[in-house]
């Protein structure tokens, strides 16, 4: 696995990363110089997320992919939030937070994918 996240405007990597360290980063994140991680398994896919702790995006990539993590049932009313790089436009239901974040980052360590309880919205390759 492959940990990368911002640090003071640049991006750092940890190759084979522990759980402990994932989780001490992302509890450090803040939207103007520890806003984003990303988090990448030998196939490929990923989670990152981008934000700050009281709201923050997630995304799963998986199979070619790329989603968009809520809560609960679409709700398209349309929000954003800020990190180092400006503004996400999300819907509604799409801010999470840090306990998310953690949730789904250790899931994704330990078992390749990402809890049932969040509903996926498909959303284009960059």
């Amino acid at each position: 696995m492959i940990f990368e996240y911002e640090m003071n405007s640049e991006t750092k990597t940890i190759e084979n990363p522990t759980l402990e360290t994932i989780l001490e980063n992302l509890n450090e994140i803040n939207p103007r110089n520890k806003s984003f991680f990303i988090l990448t398994n030998d196939s490929g896919d990923f989670v990152q997320c981008a934000g700050a702790k009281l709201r923050l995006t997630l995304e799963y990539k998986h199979l070619q992919k790329l989603n968009v993590l809520g809560l609960e049932k679409e709700n398209k009313e349309g929000i954003s939030i800020n990190y180092s790089g400006g503004a996400i436009s999300l819907q509604r239901n799409e801010v999470l937070n840090i306990n998310d974040a953690i949730k789904v980052f250790e899931n994704f360590y330990k078992a390749g994918n990402i809890p049932n309880s969040y509903i996926l919205r498909q959303v284009e390759l960059d």
